[in-house]
This record gives structure tokens, sequence and C-alpha cells, in this order.
């Protein structure tokens, strides 16, 4: 029921911005996507990592 309301919510919040801006929708694409996953996927690593008083280290 929750994933519905949110999904109707973005529809709803992306039709206004087309019709009160006239700001066209564009899709990232999947690779944008995935790009941007391993950054905030490392950035979390990392964090955690400092945390617990390490650090990572890349191969």
């Amino acid at each position: 029921m929750v994933a519905n309301v949110a999904t109707a919510r973005k529809i709803a919040v992306l039709f206004y911005n087309i019709i009160k801006n006239g700001t066209e929708y564009v899709e990232v694409g999947l690779e944008k996507y995935e790009e941007s996953y391993k950054i905030r996927k490392v950035a979390m690593l990392k964090k955690m990592a400092r945390q617990l008083g390490m650090e990572i280290v890349p191969q």
C-alpha cells in the first residue's frame, strides 16, 4: 500500500513539474544509475570503516 502511494506521488510531482514549468522528463539510464550507486556504496563503506578505526585501500 505504501509503495503505491509513493509511486503515485512521484508520478504526480513529475506531471505537476511538466505542466507548471514545461520541464521535460529525462530518463537517466541504467549505466548512470549504476555508476552513482557504486559511488554511494564506496562512500558508505569508507564512512563505516572510518567509524571502526579502519581505512579502505583499493586493489
